[in-house]
């Protein structure tokens, strides 16, 4: 399957958006129909497909995936969340739900959307955004990052290799005639709407070999000259940092304070639990704009 490269389309500040967020999701929806028949209309040699939610354009081997951003759609679902949170709550003062795990589990379902609207259209677009500065100041290290990432997918860590084993074990489940209709190249649209299981996302792998230049300041240990050096180094941090007793804190900018980097400790220390055995992810990386590991959790 091919790779979806995701893009975020932002308009300039109007006051004529709606406040309703049914009305905003489908004044989005008119926008990628029109894309779609501008895109069919002015370059025939693209193919594109839009649905509720974006537009993806194939082009030259590539599918970019195309979502609208309005600025104050983020306000709104977090309005949505609170005022599911609130009608739970009544529910359970009612009886609806047999114990407190069943409103915990509610609670956070009803979190998702918003959760996954801030990651994908405002956190991970902030965090490529650094990564991209920050590799015009250090020229060794987009070819180390790609490096590592080649090195995770062919150790099946990365989130592209989880992918193509959902895909293939989702080909071996499936009746013989329908494997064609799932796996074939016509269903970017519906099938791409799988998720990848999220192992090693190319986000963690950016932060850990950022982190091997950002903490290389000292006069023993400079920078790497080299992206194999770069790459050598990422699998020492990788094995050498403490993960279960610490998060990673990469301050690309030098810009996090100690009370910034207090408080991620902390919330770490929260999250793994009073024995440090249980709870969260394998891995915490914080930087000033993520400090709680949102995009770059594994």
């Amino acid at each position: 399957g091919l790779d979806v490269v995701e893009m975020i389309i932002r308009f300039e500040t109007s006051n004529r958006w709606p406040d309703d967020p049914m009305a905003i999701m489908r004044i989005k929806t008119a926008f990628y129909i029109q894309l779609h028949t501008a895109f069919q209309n002015e370059f025939g040699d693209m193919s594109s497909s839009s649905a509720h939610d974006h537009i993806d354009v194939l082009f030259a081997g590539f599918c970019f995936r195309m979502r609208i951003l309005y600025d104050r759609e983020m306000a709104h679902r977090e309005s949505l969340a609170k005022a599911s949170a609130a009608a739970i709550m009544q529910q359970q003062q009612r009886g609806h739900y047999a114990d407190d795990d069943g409103v915990v589990l509610a609670m956070e379902k009803a979190k998702i959307p918003a959760r996954a609207f801030r990651r994908d259209l405002i956190a991970r677009p902030k965090h490529h955004s650094l990564i991209r500065s920050f590799s015009l100041k250090h020229p060794t290290y987009g070819p180390a990052c790609r490096i590592a990432k080649r090195w995770a997918a062919a150790h099946l860590f990365s989130s592209r290799a989880a992918c193509s084993l959902e895909w293939m074990e989702a080909a071996a489940a499936a009746p013989e005639d329908e494997i064609g209709s799932q796996l074939g190249p016509k269903t970017i649209g519906p099938r791409a709407s799988l998720q990848p299981l999220q192992r090693f996302p190319d986000e963690a792998i950016e932060l850990i070999v950022a982190a091997v230049y950002v903490n290389s300041g000292s006069a023993s240990l400079q920078s790497p000259a080299s992206s194999l050096s770069g790459f050598i180094r990422f699998l020492d941090l990788l094995g050498t940092h403490p993960w279960k007793d610490e998060p990673l804190i990469v301050d690309v900018n030098d810009e996090m304070s100690l009370k910034d980097k207090s408080r991620a400790a902390a919330k770490f220390v929260e999250r793994r639990g009073k024995g440090g055995d249980s709870g969260g992810a394998a891995m915490y990386i914080i930087t000033k704009d993520d400090p709680e590991s949102k995009v770059s959790m594994v």
